[in-house]
């Protein structure tokens, strides 16, 4: 009696023990049945109810999808040529606009070993860093710059009167009476002259306005102040204080004879420096009386008031000393954004950045709930320590993940307000210049593309626990040997939560652009390789849709394909024009081929006379299978069977159409009915795989007698494959190999 051997049928990189692949091209895992699908594809995004309504004709070179409230923005980077910008789209009766939100029109295409431009959610704006130029917050309806590239500049100061007036009213000399606001009472007024300038209160007024010490006679009285500024931006960042003022200063106050009434000073600054787009106030500092700097308060600035608006450059003190009670920050809670940031992520209430311009090894955090204030001491520099520069960040659960080019650490919380971070070393020797290709998958880890193959972090550093790294592309080395390594910054990764897999585009065959896929499938533990997909870049929609920006100009393929797309379950490559129509390409070919199989014993001959595959058949369709053997790459011809529930002898090719039919229950899972999202959400397009009754094909190899066979399946319709079972003979028995997912549909 025939012995059984049942194994998984599995992508690439799994042994032939285990059932896996020599090589798998261009499928999804679909959980539901346990087997491999060919029917994915993609469409325009700008695709409306089916027909073309247009589409940006320019390659993208990164892509972010942002939800702010109830709205939602497609941020796209657009290159053409030199000329690079990050835009929106909105599509009226058919026609599309961009709306330019950063013109990087004067930057080059990106070229580095960096991760281009980063989109990081943040509160109730999206950070942007692009490659070139300065940090933006996009807020939907305008953007800002992010961050402060510079402190303020000091205002200017006006004296109060160089001498003590005597008389009501008694003139210095070469100055001007104090103007009409001078009441009768004498009680406050104002003051201009040549340099000089104040308003002055009576010193026994009620509020207690003004400065100056009334606490010695008027010809003792000594007085000194100095001033700064911040900015303060609608992210509730602060800036790093200006220089201070000139220290203004004066001897005594204006006194009025007939009353002997004396006066206090209200000092005047003029020129207060306008911030950048978003400050929302400036934030006054002042010493209290510093007198002549021996006997006074000292050089310590407190704040004292805030000017409320971005557009007011005169501003009169009057508060008194006691006014002056809360500090000022000092010179190390805020720093001037570092220039030329080329990495960034969001931590809870915090934006951490890396790799600057004079400091490629240096990582920052903001402070608590002020994204755009970096306090100089939030840093840790590993430029003496071995792994290279800082090539990525990539938040994830209680810790952010650090990349070098040969290490990776882990910027941890300490709970501590004055040092909230720690850096702990995860790994050495294994780090990433793809940081694009960094990410989380639920329930299993982080996924990374280094130089060697792929890897898998998992677990983290609470509670005592350690991380763990493994690689996790063993047996990819063929198909991983086509990468090019000297274009691995440009790879791009994605989660698609439809088919739970971690898809990862790569420059491949020598190009310098991404020309092919590697996808995990980690219901099925297993590999695949994705071919003919332009993707440069990837974002997920909220209703977790795959959203790609393309490199179609790069790959040669039609002009049509250019600008952002969606992945989904139809059989079609995007479209092309034939004559004067728009066409849908056809989606490449869906391939299996197995590994090298001697049945469990190498060294006798079999005759291999039967392979059976199980599949699911939907819509009309068409199976080849081709043989080789021995190691030998010539194939051997087969003839196959209609379609049965019983297998019996056939052609080579083998159209199942014609035996498929609709479950009676066709409430089946949501990928079977996913829905395109199009441009402007009023639309879209239903691609279905109707779901149809398990079928079995069986091919007549009649191989002459190996010691090794290897198949290779080919489809070019829908299909899901389930699994096979090859009968073959050994010494004259009969025995039948089987592989497949789901033991009991068969």
């Amino acid at each position: 009696m025939p012995t059984l051997r049942e194994l998984s049928l599995k992508g690439i990189g799994q042994s032939r023990a285990s059932g896996g692949a020599w090589s798998a091209k261009n499928w999804a895992f679909d959980s539901n049945t346990l087997g491999f699908t060919s029917a994915r594809g993609y469409v325009s995004f700008f695709n409306g109810t089916g027909a073309e309504i247009g589409y940006p004709e320019k390659d993208v070179s990164s892509i972010f999808w942002y939800r702010r409230g109830s709205i939602d923005y497609l941020l796209v980077e657009v290159q053409d040529g030199t000329t690079r910008k990050i835009v929106t789209y909105t599509n009226s009766a058919g026609t599309l606009t961009e709306h330019i939100i950063i013109d990087l029109a004067a930057h080059p295409e990106n070229q580095s070993k960096y991760a281009g431009t980063q989109y990081i959610p943040f509160g109730n704006f999206l950070a942007i860093f692009p490659e070139y130029g300065q940090p933006q917050k996009f807020y939907g309806n305008r953007t800002e710059p992010f961050g402060f590239l510079a402190a303020p500049t000091p205002p200017r100061i006006w004296s109060p009167p160089s001498m003590a007036f005597v008389g009501n009213p008694a003139l210095d000399v070469g100055t001007v009476a104090p103007d009409s606001m001078l009441y009768a009472t004498n009680k406050y007024g104002t003051y201009f002259a040549q340099g000089e300038g104040c308003m002055w209160f009576e010193d026994t007024n009620i509020i207690g306005f003004g400065l100056g010490d009334s606490t010695k006679p008027t010809t003792e009285r000594l007085n000194s102040y100095a001033y700064k500024v911040s900015f303060v931006s609608d992210t509730g960042s602060e800036s790093p204080l200006s220089e201070k003022t000139l220290t203004v200063s004066w001897i005594g106050g204006y006194t009025e004879n007939a009353n002997a009434l004396t006066y206090r000073y209200g000092i005047m600054l003029d020129e207060v420096p306008v911030g950048q787009e978003g400050t929302v106030k400036r934030n006054i500092y002042r010493t209290q009386n510093m007198e002549d700097g021996i006997t006074g308060k000292g050089e310590v600035y407190y704040l004292i008031d805030s000017i409320e608006n971005n557009f007011d450059t005169l501003y009169t003190d009057i508060q008194p000393d006691s006014a002056a009670s809360v500090s000022a920050p000092s010179v190390l809670d805020s720093m001037i954004m570092p220039y030329g940031i080329k990495l960034a992520t969001g931590y809870k209430n915090r934006i951490v950045i890396a790799s600057s311009d004079d400091h490629p090894a240096r990582v920052w955090w903001s402070a608590a709930n002020a994204p755009e204030e970096f306090p100089a001491t939030n840093y840790f520099d590993f430029g003496n320590t071995s792994g290279g520069e800082i090539t990525g960040l990539y938040a994830h659960k209680e810790l952010v993940l650090i990349f070098r080019e040969d290490s990776i650490d882990a910027l941890t919380p300490t709970g501590q307000l004055s040092q909230p971070f720690t850096v702990t070393p995860v790994v050495q020797g294994i780090g990433t210049i793809a940081s694009n290709s960094i990410q989380a998958v639920p329930n299993l880890g982080v996924i990374f593309l280094s130089s060697d193959g792929f890897y898998l972090i998992q677990g983290n550093f609470s509670g005592g626990s350690q991380i763990g790294v493994q690689k996790l592309s063993l047996g990819l080395g063929h198909e991983f040997g086509t990468i090019n390594q000297n274009a691995l910054s440009k790879a791009c990764a994605t989660f698609n939560r439809w088919d739970n897999e971690y898809w990862c585009q790569v420059p491949a065959y020598g190009n310098t652009y991404n020309s092919l896929g590697f996808v995990y499938h980690a219901d099925a533990n297993a590999w695949t390789t994705r071919t003919n997909v332009p993707a440069a870049c990837f974002t997920q929609s909220p209703q977790h849709h795959t959203i790609f920006g393309s490199n179609a100009s790069q790959a040669g393929i039609h002009a049509n394909n250019r600008g952002v797309h969606t992945w989904c379950a139809v059989r079609q490559y995007g479209t092309t024009v034939v004559g004067q129509s728009t066409v849908a390409l056809a989606s490449p070919a869906s391939t299996w081929r197995s590994h090298w199989l001697d049945f469990g014993d190498a060294g006798q001959q079999k005759v291999v006379r039967t392979v059976e595959l199980l599949i699911i058949a939907t819509g009309e369709g068409e199976m080849e299978l081709e043989s080789r053997v021995d190691y030998k790459e010539e194939t051997m011809p087969s003839t196959s069977s209609e379609v049965v529930t019983e297998p019996f002898s056939g052609r080579h090719t083998r159209y199942y159409g014609s035996e498929t039919m609709e479950l009676q229950d066709s409430d089946s899972n949501a990928k079977y009915n996913q829905v395109v999202p199009t441009a402007d959400n009023d639309a879209a397009i239903t691609a279905r795989m109707s779901p149809a009754r398990t079928a079995v094909i069986r091919f007549d190899v009649n191989a002459n007698a190996c010691r090794q066979y290897s198949f290779e399946i080919t489809t070019l319709k829908n299909a899901t494959v389930l699994g096979f079972t090859i009968h073959y003979e050994i010494k004259g028995e009969r025995k039948a190999y089987t592989q497949n997912f789901n033991q009991s549909m068969y």
